[in-house]
């Protein structure tokens, strides 16, 4: 009994082994496929933000508010997530989740977990966090990598005018 289940054992691992091999041949390649683009692109092409919509367009968003539980990240430890629905009146086919960022000097109360919302504003980008090889320099902190994304940054409730 024992032999059969070491030969059982041995089949399975020598079947699954290419297809370790080919996913991590596969990750490698997606890594090594990245296109680099020069900062000077950036300014003259329109760059799309998680909403289907150019950075830096003024639009109207619609959804339901979360709490950090929703995606159960770090990163959203504290934070009141917007999952986005709609864009400008336009259903979205897959959700987008931001975070509550309402523009700097405005008095906005914070929706709850659960509550409707409607937004206006506009979506921007930068980078985040720190690259792996700055910790030759400096003592290694807390962080998930070195990656550009985006936020929402709230211009006006429009919550109660529906």
């Amino acid at each position: 009994m024992t032999s059969k289940l070491l030969l059982h054992l041995i089949v399975i691992l020598l079947t699954a082994a290419p297809a370790w091999s080919v996913a991590a041949a596969q990750s490698q390649s997606a890594r090594n496929n990245i296109k680099p683009i020069h900062v000077s692109q950036l300014n003259r092409s329109k760059v799309i933000g998680s909403l289907g919509r150019p950075l830096g367009e003024v639009v109207t968003i619609e959804g339901i508010a979360a709490d950090e539980n929703y995606t159960r990240r770090k990163a959203d430890t504290g934070e009141i997530l917007l999952r986005v629905q709609a864009v400008n009146g336009k259903s979205l086919k897959r959700e987008a989740i931001l975070n509550f960022h309402p523009y700097e000097g405005t008095e906005m109360k914070r929706p709850s977990a659960g509550m409707r919302f409607k937004y206006v504003g506009y979506e921007t980008g930068g980078f985040s966090g720190i690259p792996e090889a700055a910790f030759v320099y400096v003592p290694r902190a807390p962080t998930s990598g070195y990656y550009f994304t985006t936020s929402f940054v709230i211009l006006r409730d429009d919550s109660d005018s529906k």
